[in-house]
């Protein structure tokens, strides 16, 4: 693996333990946000709709941002059939080319954010 994967995996890593399953409920998905139905490929709509509007609430603007502007990307990149690791390496290449940042700079933002979804996801399921 690329250094890059480490944080992909460890972002997915963290997203998907906290959603416990791989079932892709997206199909039956009624939300418009991108955010909600990225995490609804592991989880019910409830759970996500608790976990993004408890994100938005206490997250930083920019992070919460930056970390929603990766979703219809991941999400364009599932539906052309690439796995979840390559679907956010390739969005998060463009947002970090977009926000003239570097890998690193992007992978601690994400890092911090997908932790704190991956709490709020797991309060939400309790």
């Amino acid at each position: 693996m690329k250094p890059f994967y480490i944080y992909t995996g460890f972002t997915l890593a963290l997203l998907l333990t906290a959603c416990g399953t791989d079932e892709d409920t997206t199909a039956n998905s009624t939300s418009n946000t991108p955010l909600i139905q990225w995490c609804m490929e592991t989880e019910s709509q409830a759970i996500c709709d608790c976990a993004d509007a408890s994100l938005r609430a206490e997250a930083i603007k920019k992070d919460y941002e930056i970390y929603t502007s990766l979703a219809p990307l991941y999400l364009e990149q599932r539906a052309s059939g690439a796995s979840r690791v390559d679907a956010f390496d390739t969005a998060s290449a463009q947002i970090a080319d977009e926000q003239s940042m570097t890998a690193g700079e992007l992978r601690q933002i994400t890092n911090r954010i997908g932790m704190q979804h991956r709490a709020l996801i797991k309060v939400c399921s309790s």
